[in-house]
């Protein structure tokens, strides 16, 4: 499975920019599905699947996220709004419920404001999904963050 976040299916312009725009995630689908408002996108994940198994490549889900209180010690991070259930889904028909790469954009800073630290708070206290008070663990297997790939 190919993802391209410049050109592939679900493409945006913020998420060919992700090194300067936010960080990536390694989480499995079910959780981002978790995380992003419920409803049924079962019909496009379906053609969305075609595409993917014929070698179209997709670009990685995202959330936008609200960083509470100061991003090295944040008090919160809730889950503000999303892209990319239907993609989620046809990448878990594909792959099974593995982790997939999802971009995180905090919502008005940028990489250069987050730290190891904030990826820590992550992994410690979760996000609250979109919409809800209801915090979800991210179980993320690693982070892609200012060019490295950051483990917790």
């Amino acid at each position: 499975m190919k993802f391209d976040n410049e050109k592939g299916l679900g493409a945006t312009p913020m998420g060919g920019n992700i090194l300067y725009m936010g960080a990536v995630a390694w989480i499995k689908p079910s959780v981002f599905r978790k995380l992003a408002m419920t409803a049924d996108r079962s019909e496009d994940a379906k053609k969305l699947e075609a595409l993917i198994r014929d070698g179209k490549p997709m670009a990685a889900p995202f959330l936008i996220i609200r960083v509470h209180g100061e991003p090295d010690a944040p008090t919160k991070v809730t889950v503000q709004s999303h892209e990319g259930r239907a993609r989620a889904d046809a990448f878990k028909a594909i792959n099974g419920d593995v982790p997939m790469p999802v971009q995180l954009h905090p919502s008005g800073l940028r990489a250069r404001n987050l730290s190891v630290a904030f990826f820590k708070y992550l992994e410690d206290n979760g996000l609250v999904a979109e919409q809800s008070d209801s915090t979800v663990a991210l179980h993320a297997t690693e982070y892609f963050w200012n060019g490295t790939r950051v483990k917790v």
